[in-house]
């Protein structure tokens, strides 16, 4: 599924290229994904990979690349980080063309469509 995801996935407007983000991911089911969703699996699908991009934290020696996660409450979470933490959900149940990366809520609240600044450059 991360292949599918790396080859669709459509970044905010002003992204940088997707390889230079550290890319987190993981699978979600059962009870886990009931509550990703909220208490309900109202998606009605068996299981979401789920994904985070960041920007990599040069001063933690992060660096772009693919990690695998075991969980969810191993992801990275941001909050209040704009469009320097992006979310994905992905099922094989949907179809590929439509994976959108979405950024975190800003400060004020709001889900910005857009990176602003400069894009980012590995």
């Amino acid at each position: 599924m991360i292949d599918t995801v790396e080859k669709y996935v459509k970044l905010p407007k002003g992204a940088g290229p997707l390889r230079c983000y550290k890319r987190y991911y993981t699978v979600v089911r059962g009870k886990d994904l009931e509550e990703l969703l909220g208490g309900s699996n109202s998606l009605g699908v068996s299981e979401l990979l789920v994904g985070r991009y960041r920007e990599p934290d040069g001063n933690a020696g992060e660096r772009a690349g693919i990690e695998w996660l075991t969980d969810t409450s191993t992801l990275p979470e941001i909050h209040d980080a704009g469009c320097t933490d992006m979310r994905v959900w992905y099922t094989s149940e949907w179809p590929a063309e439509k994976i959108i990366a979405l950024c975190s809520l800003d400060f004020s609240g709001n889900m910005p469509d857009e990176i602003g600044g400069k894009p980012l450059t590995c």
